[in-house]
C-alpha cells in the first residue's frame, strides 16, 4: 500500500502524516487518485470554456471551477447562455459591456493610474475588453452574433492599462 500526501504542514510545506490517504498499487500506477485526475481533466475542459467568455460556460463549467452557476444554468445542465438566450437579449448584454468599458475607461482616464481606484478600474478595463473579444468569436459560431457586432473590434485605447 503507498500513500498519497492530501496536506503539507503550512509552515515547513513538509508532509503532514496525519493528513496522507490510502492509495491502491492499481491508483499509484495509474498516477494517482482517478477521482482527483477526473476533477482535473473537467477543471481543464471548464477553462477551455471560459475562454468563450461568460456566455459560452455551462453550470458544469462552473462548477468545475468552484463558482455557483447561475439559476438559469442550473436548470438548463450542457447549456450555454448563449445557447438559451434570444438575440435581444445577446444584444443587451454586449452593449452593456462595451457601454461598461466606455465608463472604466473614462474613469480610469479622469482619476489616473496613482488614484486608490486604479487598479480596480483597471481590472474593469481588462475584463471588459477580454469578455467582449471572447464572446464575440463564440456567438459567430453558434450563428448568433447580433448584426450590430459583426464587425466591431475592441482596440487598445491609448491609456488603457497594459494587461
Amino acid at each position: 500500500m503507498q500513500y498519497m500526501i492530501s496536506s503539507h504542514n503550512r509552515s515547513t510545506m513538509e508532509p503532514n502524516p496525519e493528513r496522507m490517504e490510502r492509495i491502491t498499487e492499481e491508483q499509484a500506477a495509474d498516477g494517482g487518485n482517478p477521482e482527483r485526475d477526473e476533477r482535473q481533466e473537467r477543471y481543464e475542459v471548464a477553462m477551455q470554456h471560459w475562454e468563450r467568455g461568460r456566455m459560452g460556460v455551462t453550470a458544469e463549467d462552473h462548477l468545475a471551477i468552484s463558482s455557483t452557476p447561475p439559476g438559469e444554468l442550473e436548470r438548463n445542465p450542457g447549456k450555454t447562455l448563449a445557447e438559451l438566450w434570444n438575440e435581444e437579449r445577446i444584444l443587451q448584454k454586449l452593449n452593456g459591456l462595451v457601454q461598461y468599458l466606455a465608463r472604466q475607461r473614462s474613469e480610469f482616464k479622469e482619476k489616473g493610474p496613482y488614484h486608490q481606484q486604479a487598479k480596480l478600474l483597471a481590472s474593469g478595463i481588462t475584463y471588459a475588453k477580454k469578455e467582449i473579444r471572447a464572446s464575440i468569436p463564440y456567438l459567430r459560431s453558434l450563428g448568433k452574433l447580433p448584426k450590430e457586432f459583426e464587425n466591431f473590434e475592441v482596440d487598445d485605447a491609448e491609456g488603457d492599462p497594459k494587461e
